[in-house]
């Protein structure tokens, strides 16, 4: 990880981490947490989908996997 590192919520919340690489990647990291697994399971997906879609166009595949 970098200096580029942004956390978003701690402490048993939900978060993303956002992250650069020395070769200038993005990575991230996504943490759902709710009390409904379905729920939590369901935002991950999406918040990951959007992500890959937007750092890694090559890998979006537009589902889960």
């Amino acid at each position: 990880m970098s200096d580029d590192e942004i956390n978003v919520g701690e402490g048993g919340r939900s978060s993303v981490k956002l992250a650069r690489t020395s070769k200038g990647e993005t990575t991230y990291e996504v943490k759902v947490y709710d009390d409904d697994p379905d729920a939590a399971t369901a935002t991950a997906t999406r918040l990951y989908e959007e992500l890959t879609a937007r750092y890694h166009p090559d890998l979006a595949t537009g589902g889960a996997r």
